[in-house]
């Protein structure tokens, strides 16, 4: 069986810098951002209708390589 190599992703905080570690995206990592968010600067939380992207925007995010 071949070894995959999945593309991680480092996730930091734009407004505390805080580093979060995850492998994919999906609805429960954004709900996790969303969370952090909301406890790290409020006023900033986009409505709970708005796009992954507007919640991703406020944070930093790098590709990494690495095994999954």
């Amino acid at each position: 069986m071949a070894n995959k190599t999945a593309l991680r992703f480092l996730v930091s905080c734009r407004h505390c810098h805080r580093p979060i570690m995850t492998v994919a995206w999906s609805a429960g990592e954004i709900l996790h951002l969303r969370q952090h968010l909301q406890k790290c600067a409020p006023d900033e939380v986009p409505a709970d209708a708005a796009s992954a992207e507007e919640t991703v925007r406020h944070f930093r995010v790098i590709p990494v390589e690495g095994q999954a």
